[in-house]
């Protein structure tokens, strides 16, 4: 498995930072922290109606072509 750790600015554009087969350390290199159910306590539940916000997402990939082909089996975000 390979994890590739994509920040996205809240701006509609992500970059991608962080290419790793141990996603211990994909989950060590992220800015953010909270999970989707922990964003809303935190925030509040609207802070998601607000549109695009930023976050860190860590997807996860089978091998190196599948990144290439863009086909992740699971997209993990913490806001």
């Amino acid at each position: 498995m390979y994890y590739v750790l994509t920040e996205w600015d809240g701006k509609g554009s992500g970059e991608k930072v962080f290419t790793t087969k141990f996603k211990k350390e994909a989950l060590a290199k992220r800015k953010r922290v909270f999970t989707p159910e922990e964003a809303k306590s935190a925030w509040g539940y609207d802070y998601f109606s607000v549109g695009d916000v930023p976050c860190s997402t860590i997807d996860t990939y089978k091998n190196k072509k599948a990144i290439k082909e863009g086909e992740p089996i699971k997209t993990e975000n913490w806001y």
